[in-house]
């Protein structure tokens, strides 16, 4: 939040320039994972996966909703 409002006792220690890339995504990518730094200080990517895939892919279709929960 503070990148969002402007914390300005942590302004020399946090930028609101967010880190980005940009990739292709082709039909070799199953789903696509939005998250902030917040998940990826705690989840790895392969975490990620492996708890959002089952939600996403398969022949049971399960709420994509719990997925992101």
């Amino acid at each position: 939040m503070s990148r969002g409002i402007g914390d300005a006792q942590i302004k020399k220690w946090v930028i609101a320039e967010p880190e980005t890339k940009t990739l292709r995504i082709d039909q070799d990518h199953e789903f696509l994972i939005l998250a902030s730094d917040g998940l990826w200080d705690k989840v790895s990517n392969q975490e990620a996966v492996d708890i959002a895939r089952p939600f996403c892919v398969g022949t049971e279709m399960k709420p994509l909703l719990l997925a992101c929960k």
